[in-house]
C-alpha cells in the first residue's frame, strides 16, 4: 500500500496549528514556572550588593577610626599578590593579570583614584570570568580584591584625596 506524498503533506499541514498551539502552551508554562526563580535570583543579587556596600561602609568607618592602617593594606596586597589566580580565560587575560600585579605593588601612599578605578575594572572582569567559567577561585579572589578596593578608597579619603567628579557630573 503506497501512500501518496500529497496526502502525507496535507496531513502534516493540517496538524501544524495543533503543533503550534502545543509549543505555545509549553513556552507559556515554562515561562510561568521560571518567573518566580528569576525574581528570587534578582532578590539574591540585590541582597548581595547590599552586603557588599555594607562591608565597604564598615571598612570606611574602621579606616576613619584608625583601626585599619597602611600596614593592613600592605599585608592584604602581599596576600593578593601571592594568591593571584592563573590567567587562562576570556576576560582575565595576561594583560589584566600583569596590570593587577603592578597595582598590587604600589604602596598606600602611591595609590590614586585611577588605580582604584582600574582595580574595580579588574574586579568586574574577575566576576564575569568566574560566572562564565564557573571558577570559584576567581570569585573568592574577587571578594578579597573588593575588600582591598574599599580599604584603598578609605585610605585615599583619609589622606584628603577626594574622588574626581564623574564625567556626567562635570560642567
Amino acid at each position: 500500500m503506497l501512500i501518496d506524498i500529497t496526502t502525507v503533506i496535507s496531513s502534516l499541514v493540517a496538524q501544524l496549528p495543533l503543533i503550534a498551539i502545543a509549543i505555545l502552551i509549553l513556552i507559556l508554562y515554562i515561562e510561568r514556572r521560571l518567573k518566580p526563580i528569576e525574581s528570587r535570583i534578582e532578590e539574591y543579587s540585590r541582597s548581595l550588593n547590599t552586603l557588599i556596600d555594607f562591608n565597604e561602609v564598615m571598612l570606611s568607618i574602621q579606616i576613619s577610626r584608625g583601626l585599619i592602617t597602611d600596614a593592613e593594606y600592605r599585608a592584604l596586597t602581599v596576600l593578593l599578590s601571592s594568591a593571584r589566580p592563573i590567567y587562562k580565560s576570556k576576560y582575565y587575560t595576561k594583560e589584566v593579570y600583569e596590570k593587577l600585579g603592578l597595582l598590587l605593588k604600589k604602596s598606600p601612599d602611591e595609590i590614586t583614584w585611577d588605580d582604584v578605578f582600574e582595580l574595580e575594572k579588574i574586579y568586574d572582569l574577575l566576576l564575569k570570568e568566574a560566572i562564565e567559567s564557573k571558577r570559584d577561585d576567581l570569585a573568592r579572589y574577587a571578594g578579597k580584591l573588593k575588600a582591598l578596593i574599599a580599604i584603598a578608597k578609605g585610605l585615599l579619603l583619609r589622606r584628603g584625596v577626594l574622588p574626581p567628579p564623574k564625567r556626567d557630573e562635570q560642567i
